[in-house]
């Protein structure tokens, strides 16, 4: 469960950065009095000392018509800005202050989340002082408008309809999770689905734009599991009984017939993570990444290849390295695609996407365990020729 910690330590910086990261407190989060206006309530305890997040860059993502790359950088544990460098000439430029970008069906704009101040005084009884808002912006950074303009929410993973339409996005307010959409014409908005006692994790929409699959976790449940829900708000349907397995990533096959995504054991049976694959109506659920031993390597970060064909896919060995890789929708011709560049393992790699012409794949990679700044490089494929994004 190596991975599952790393990525989700990601989530966090990546959602919101330091400024709403929060204290962690010694004994567990003490209750303050709630009938008290938000300047007169007493001060919270000393935090613990927590480490701040090391310096780096995460999460690349290419632009579907060229060579692009968005990403989220952090400096020395610092508030998070979104970058967009062009992988041919290696020219970068930043769009101030946020994280998750996601680009626009067409390539032009992207949609993010940026920390505000609150625009309002704090009130009781959650006495909020920070939003997180989603934001849409043009791919050079100099018109950025503020889609969601929230009072007491904080929002994460947005995501672009592939009709350009609409984005949907995970909205959390007064200890509820709601996936929510807007319309990029007229910026109304509407609720989906609402969780009480969880939260829900990566969207993911259909190819038509019809539909909405995403994973959630119940607090009144156990495990994860993967849900569709219709654009409209209908239909919600689940798509995983996941018992004990934490089921999550889901990503729809290019002709809307299949959904990949990642399947987690507990540690009591291995510990590990494997890619499974489904029909797009929960059903033939079967496993399609393998290693032997058991549990000596964790899978994760599905992603559809060549046509739909095959699946892409990321894995970690743990403190022995991570890599890249391509398996066939049965199972077979697993193979690497850069684990290995020569005779040399590609160690401490934890993520990795392929360019939309496939001749490239942009990585987080750091260079040892003693070197804690994640840095975004690009390989040429297949010749596995590595370049290093500027600082």
């Amino acid at each position: 469960m190596t991975h599952r910690c790393l990525l989700a330590g990601f989530g966090v910086l990546l959602a919101i950065g330091t400024l709403l990261a929060g204290p962690a407190w010694a004994d567990g989060p003490i209750p303050l009095p709630t009938d008290l206006p938000c300047d007169k309530r007493p001060p919270p305890p000393t935090p613990t000392t927590v480490p701040p997040p090391p310096p780096g860059e995460f999460g690349p993502t290419w632009a579907p018509t060229e060579s692009v790359i968005a990403f989220t950088r952090n400096v020395n544990g610092g508030a998070t800005t979104v970058e967009v460098v062009n992988s041919k000439n290696l020219r970068r430029w930043s769009l101030g202050p946020g994280g998750n970008p996601s680009w626009s069906p067409d390539g032009h704009s992207l949609t993010f989340i940026r920390a505000l101040p609150a625009p309002k005084p704090p009130k009781p009884p959650t006495c909020i002082a920070t939003v997180v808002d989603v934001f849409v912006a043009s791919r050079d950074g100099r018109s950025q408008i503020d889609l969601t303009n929230s009072e007491d929410s904080s929002a994460s993973s947005p995501t672009w309809s592939h009709d350009g339409s609409e984005i949907a996005y995970v909205d959390n307010h007064a200890g509820k999770s709601t996936i929510a959409v807007v319309s990029m014409k007229d910026r109304q908005e509407r609720s989906l689905s609402t969780l009480s006692v969880g939260w829900f994790q990566k969207l993911a929409w259909s190819p038509d734009s019809q539909q909405i699959a995403f994973s959630d976790s119940n607090t009144e449940m156990p495990g994860t599991r993967i849900w569709v829900v219709n654009a409209d708000g209908s239909g919600l349907r689940l798509m995983t009984h996941a018992s004990r397995y934490q089921d999550y990533d889901p990503t729809w096959s290019p002709d809307g017939r299949m959904i990949a995504f990642t399947r987690s054991v507990p540690l009591e049976d291995a510990g590990h993570s494997r890619i499974w694959v489904m029909n797009a109506d929960g059903s033939g659920k079967h496993q399609v990444s393998r290693h032997l031993p058991a549990g000596s390597a964790s899978d994760w970060s599905p992603e559809w290849v060549a046509g739909g064909r095959a699946l892409e896919f990321q894995r970690s060995f743990g403190v022995y390295g991570s890599g890249s890789y391509m398996v066939n929708l049965d199972g077979s011709d697993q193979r690497a695609v850069t684990t290995v560049i020569g005779r040399r393992a590609v160690p401490y790699l934890a993520d990795a996407v392929r360019s939309p012409d496939g001749r490239q794949l942009a990585v987080t990679r750091r260079r040892s365990p003693t070197n804690p700044t994640w840095r975004i490089w690009i390989f040429s494929l297949p010749n596995l020729r590595a370049t290093l994004v500027p600082w």
